[in-house]
C-alpha cells in the first residue's frame, strides 16, 4: 500500500523520504494523526490494514454464524496487532505449515497435486 502511494503519487516520495523500509512500518507511533508525510503514510497503512481485518472478521462472522479465529502473521503483524480490538493469535510460518500439511496428505489427496 505504501509503495503504491510512493510510486504513483506525484511528489510524495520527496516528502516522505527516498525509501520507506519494512522496519519503518513495524516501528514508530500508531497514532491516527501524523505531523509529516512519512508518518501519515505509515500510520495510515497500519490503520487501514487493521480496519480491513476488523471488517473482514465481522463479515465472516455474519456469513458463517460463528466468530472466526484470527491469526496474525507476516512482517506487519507486530505493527497492526496493537490497533486491533479483536482477540487474535500470532502465528509464524503459516505457508510452511500449510505445505507440510499438504505433504502429509500425499499427492493423491492434495488439492494442489
Amino acid at each position: 500500500m505504501v509503495e503504491s502511494l510512493l510510486e504513483h503519487t506525484a511528489g510524495i516520495r520527496r516528502r516522505a523520504g527516498a525509501r520507506i523500509w519494512a522496519e519503518d512500518f513495524a516501528g514508530g507511533r500508531t497514532g491516527l494523526f501524523a505531523h509529516d508525510t512519512r508518518a501519515a503514510l505509515l500510520g495510515g497503512a497500519r490503520h487501514a490494514a487493521a480496519a480491513l481485518i476488523t471488517q473482514a472478521i465481522g463479515c465472516a462472522q455474519e456469513l458463517l454464524d460463528v466468530k472466526p479465529r484470527l491469526l496474525l502473521a507476516g512482517g506487519a503483524a507486530a505493527a497492526i496487532a496493537p490497533l486491533l480490538k479483536l482477540r487474535h493469535q500470532r502465528a509464524q510460518d503459516l505457508t510452511l505449515r500449510g505445505l507440510a500439511v499438504l505433504w502429509t496428505l500425499g499427492p493423491q489427496r492434495s488439492p494442489i497435486a
